[in-house]
């Protein structure tokens, strides 16, 4: 059995930068959470909690103390068949730089005929779609992916638990590891995993459950090798033709 939780979830690097020529063009993206900690009862992700750095964070890519951090759950947006193989394989290619990316990249984005299948792709914390959206970033929602194959959305569920570990590395190297260059996202990505055995330690060790999970009916979850590749898979599973196999899937 593999360790999906600290092998998996951050074997590969679990967000990315959308790529400028997207970002900068697209105002139907969610730009951002709205700024300030999640309401109690919204299930907003809190990720701007307030963040001191540890001494010599300054210096090098390292987890920040994570002080008044609260973890929030906002069940997933369902399952649903919005969009084709190759919208998601050409939407996610062109707004994360893949090397197979289509010549027409904006066209592709503005398409009228892409809007749906755009919109299920690329969601705010509120919404839960396979690929959350903040600023200039996105991150795979694996969580809401293990809460609907688990067949459970309660703020209690592992997939919670899972979310929590998730949100606290990404705000403990937020502030401490600036940049948005591959050298800088990469970084990050490393510090987020150091944190899960330092400063997020707690969350992570709840979140093992999700191990079980990953390794068994919420395995089409897991992460793949890349950021894309990871993205693909989550998107077909969200907005594709593998929303309508979810169940038998979960099962297996």
């Amino acid at each position: 059995m593999r360790n999906t939780w600290l092998g998996l979830a951050f074997g590969s690097i679990f967000f990315a930068m959308i790529a400028p020529s997207c970002s900068s063009k697209d105002t139907s993206l969610p730009l951002h959470d709205g700024g300030g900690s999640a309401p109690e009862d919204s299930g907003g992700t809190a990720l701007d909690g307030h963040v001191d750095a540890l001494p010599d964070s300054r210096a090098k890519c390292v987890p920040g103390e994570v002080k008044n951090f609260t973890p929030t759950w906002r069940p997933p947006s369902p399952f649903q068949a919005k969009c084709s193989a190759v919208q998601i394989h050409d939407l996610i290619a062109c707004y994360f730089g893949a090397k197979d990316q289509p010549p027409n990249c904006s066209a592709i984005s503005m398409a009228g005929a892409n809007a749906d299948c755009k919109g299920c792709l690329f969601t705010s914390s509120i919404v839960a779609g396979p690929l959350i959206v903040d600023g200039n970033t996105a991150h795979l929602n694996v969580a809401g992916c293990i809460a609907t194959f688990d067949g459970d959305v309660s703020p209690q569920s592992c997939a919670a638990k899972y979310k929590a570990a998730t949100d606290c590395a990404l705000l403990a190297c937020a502030t401490t590891c600036p940049g948005d260059d591959a050298a800088s996202v990469q970084a990050r990505a490393d510090c987020a995993k150091s944190s899960l055995e330092s400063v997020c330690k707690t969350y992570a060790t709840q979140a093992a459950c999700s191990d079980d999970l990953l390794n068994g009916k919420a395995a089409p979850c897991a992460t793949r090798d890349t950021f894309i590749e990871s993205a693909m898979a989550l998107g077909a599973l969200f907005c594709g033709n593998g929303a309508s196999d979810a169940g038998a899937d979960a099962g297996d």
